[in-house]
């Protein structure tokens, strides 16, 4: 199903708070939708938006602090900001912003925001810095330039080597944990360009898309090892194999899987329209993946479409939550709402090659039926 939001021309980030509320920004006029989600299916149920700061500051990442219970940091684009916001457990309470931190100087345009420690890793998009501040001593802080608009920024489990995406030059930035250098790692075009979503995997490793150009996408994700190497995969359905990735979410409740093999995890994947051209091919999908973390070929075990009801939507991001997978549609200010087995339990449904939307289309598999009501 598909809930409409409350008008905006972009709706971008989300985040759970709790167990039942879906955080969503939207970055044209600077308002934090509260969500309240059912909180045994985590359905949606109702919806408020508030303006943070002033509809010209931007808002736009967000991410849940560990160090400060349920509050989240947010960036606020346009105005080169950093908060740290406390939602309010209730819809009717006026969010409150409680940590106000401005960037250093010469960068501006903060996209998305990663907390680990004391610190906070920022991609600032519209500068092209990734920027390093510690939120309890705000001087404390480095800049690092970049060759390409950075997007998302991912700390490795393993390594603690800071990642992010740089997706106008097809470039992965690298800082290394033990020299502070910096590098970038290029992305072959053989296997894509636009690398967007990022983020850690069961396997204590990195895992990104790649989103393509406006002719088409690849159909390509990969994961980032230890020691920076690249290892890339595709899907090979015929709704994937030339999709646009834009990001991606591993399963959260892994006591859930007792039925699958060791190091086998679902991993759902965005399909989106967002920056291919009117004649380009862009679909607006979850892929579903059956994959093995633990292998390094063969990983994809089954991979399976679907399609959401409204393409050309621009989707953006993907958040798995109790019963639900929750979506954000940023060109058709929705939030998409994706449930049963072909989300949740693709071992024991039907193969992408015998897949509905294959076969049949956007319609239902029947000649005749009847209406409800």
């Amino acid at each position: 199903m598909e809930y409409p939001m409350p008008g905006s021309r972009e709706t971008h980030e989300m985040v759970v708070v709790g167990d039942g509320m879906l955080l969503l920004s939207q970055q044209t006029n600077s308002t934090l939708v509260k969500v309240h989600l059912d909180r045994s299916t985590g359905r949606p149920l109702a919806c408020k938006r508030y303006v943070i700061g002033s509809t010209w500051d931007g808002l736009h990442g967000l991410t849940a602090s560990k160090a400060f219970s349920s509050c989240v940091w947010a960036t606020l684009q346009f105005k080169s900001v950093v908060i740290l916001v406390d939602p309010g457990a209730d819809m009717n309470k006026q969010p409150s912003i409680k940590t106000h931190i401005s960037l250093p100087p010469g960068v501006y345009g903060p996209h998305c925001i990663y907390e680990f420690g004391n610190d906070l890793w920022i991609s600032c998009k519209d500068s092209g810095h990734v920027v390093r501040i510690n939120w309890r001593n705000p001087s404390d802080h480095s800049v690092y330039p970049c060759s390409g608009h950075p997007i998302f920024v991912a700390v490795h489990p393993t390594s603690k080597d800071v990642y992010a995406t740089l997706g106008s030059s097809s470039m992965i930035w690298r800082w290394k944990q033990d020299t502070h250098q910096t590098s970038e790692i290029h992305i072959p075009t053989t296997h894509g360009t636009t690398p967007v979503g990022l983020i850690q995997g069961p396997d204590k490793n990195v895992w990104f898309t790649l989103l393509g150009n406006s002719t088409h996408g690849s159909g390509t994700f990969g994961c980032i090892r230890p020691n920076g190497e690249l290892q890339f995969l595709s899907l090979a359905s015929p709704v994937g194999c030339k999709a646009g990735l834009i990001h991606l979410a591993f399963d959260y409740k892994r006591e859930t899987l007792d039925s699958l093999p060791p190091g086998v995890h679902h991993l759902w994947i965005a399909g989106s329209s967002l920056i291919v051209s009117d004649d380009g091919y862009g679909v607006d999908a979850v892929f579903t993946v059956l994959v093995n973390v633990n292998e390094m070929k063969g990983r994809i075990l089954s991979e399976r479409a679907i399609c959401l009801p409204t393409q050309r939507c621009g989707v953006h991001r993907i958040l798995p939550h109790s019963e639900v997978l929750l979506i954000s549609q940023l060109k058709a200010c929705s939030l998409a709402c994706v449930s049963g087995a072909a989300a949740f339990k693709p071992e024991i449904s039907s193969g992408e090659s015998i897949d509905r939307y294959n076969a049949f289309g956007q319609g239902i598999n029947a000649n005749s039926y009847s209406f409800d009501g």
